[in-house]
């Protein structure tokens, strides 16, 4: 009978270790991609948010009547205009933009522009 001198191949035990490991790799790689998510999510919410407020401003810069945002958007859209209290040529701009996605945002920007005569 031939006598085995070496062993070739794996165990079972450093298989299983194999195996944690790499599970333990992929729930961590997970839980970077769901947060990853959210904050693209987050991230495009606030750059729409921006979108708003330029739009708004640069609108009544060029005089034109700002446009309602249509029934289905997310976003909420307040602008009020107010003539500035310390300099007659000018007024106040004051465009908030709130939205829900879970919890509630809120996000002012206020400028100055010419009046309008």
């Amino acid at each position: 009978m031939k006598q085995v001198t070496s062993c070739r191949g794996v165990s079972l035990v450093e298989l299983l270790v194999a195996q944690v490991l790499v599970m333990m790799t992929v729930l961590a790689l997970s839980g970077v991609l769901i947060a990853a998510h959210r904050y693209a999510r987050q991230s495009a919410n606030w750059l729409h948010a921006i979108t708003l407020m330029v739009d708004a401003q640069e609108t009544i810069r060029a005089g034109h009547v700002l446009d309602p945002l249509p029934a289905e958007e997310t976003h909420k859209r307040e602008v009020s205009i107010t003539p500035d209290p310390t300099e007659a040529r000018l007024r106040r701009v004051e465009v908030n933009i709130s939205w829900n996605d879970g919890r509630p945002h809120s996000w002012s920007i206020v400028g100055f522009m010419p009046s309008v005569e």
